[in-house]
């Protein structure tokens, strides 16, 4: 099985990098470091993955987002739901949904810093 290890850095607005980030520098332009905890809650190999994702300092202690400023609407428990199908061409078509916002500014911060995590992720294995 082939292991992926990646970093990714995200501003508490939700975006995952600021402008010019590149491999060689991944927090240019004002970028930062950000933790968070991954608890996994159901895997179906080759089908699904679950987890549920929590703002977390570097140690793992969960944080409290209104002391850091983030936005109302962005729920301390963020349901992950990652779905994987058979596309064309022997390549696999993978699906992110995250669950519990309930503020369209917040949903929105999230679904543009996911795109952009999803796109840094697509330039790594095209490197590769």
């Amino acid at each position: 099985m082939t292991k992926v290890i990646f970093d990714i850095s995200m501003s508490l607005d939700g975006f995952v990098a600021a402008s010019n980030v590149s491999p060689e520098e991944p927090l240019l332009d004002g970028g930062q470091d950000m933790y968070h905890t991954w608890t996994y809650t159901r895997i179906d190999p080759h089908e699904r993955i679950e987890f549920v994702s929590n703002f977390a300092d570097k140690e793992g202690t969960h944080l409290d987002l209104r002391a850091m400023g983030v936005p109302p609407g962005v729920p301390y428990d963020v349901l992950h739901v990652v779905s994987f199908e058979a596309a064309d061409g022997g390549r696999t078509k993978m699906t992110v949904t995250e669950y519990g916002y309930t503020t369209e500014r917040a949903h929105d911060l999230s679904k543009a810093g996911m795109e952009h995590c999803l796109d840094k992720i697509a330039a790594i294995f095209a490197w590769a």
